[in-house]
């Protein structure tokens, strides 16, 4: 018997479901992250590991908090693909690393950028499409 969770909007969905739910979602999250954190290195907006934790967080609403388990290690396979490079920088009596990107990290950044662009937009136009389904509703039908 699975227990039932109510979400945001009181609606039923078991335990699996929720747990589906956020597995997808956090695949979602972590297929951009990379994406998100060479945009920004590139754009210049961040220099420091910190930094690109509190702007994915602004950027999100706060809806999306990546920790430093998430961001240091993607941080170091940048740093070995020689799309970044980090350097140390005094900040307040004590060093903070600095990241600098690369040539071939600017090419990196940018030629994936353009991939998920032209990736994302069939999917865009068919997401838009789609009214939000509600089986509640009968107005709403499988046949639209």
């Amino acid at each position: 018997m699975s227990k039932v969770v109510f979400d945001q909007e009181n609606e039923n969905i078991t335990d699996l479901e929720e747990k589906l739910v956020q597995k997808f979602e956090s695949r979602i999250k972590q297929g951009f992250l990379r994406l998100i954190m060479l945009h920004l290195i590139k754009q210049g907006k961040a220099d420091n590991g910190f930094q690109l934790m509190a702007l994915i967080k602004e950027h999100t609403d706060g809806r999306w908090e990546p920790g430093p388990n998430r961001i240091y290690p993607i941080l170091q396979e940048f740093e070995s693909a020689g799309w970044i490079t980090i350097k140390e920088n005094p900040y307040k009596k004590r060093q903070r690393k600095k990241i600098i990107m690369t040539d071939k990290g600017r090419k990196a950044a940018t030629k994936r950028i353009k991939i998920t662009r032209e990736v994302l937009e069939p999917w865009q136009k068919i997401i838009t499409r789609v009214p939000d389904y509600d089986d509640t509703n009968p107005e709403i039908s499988s046949n639209e």
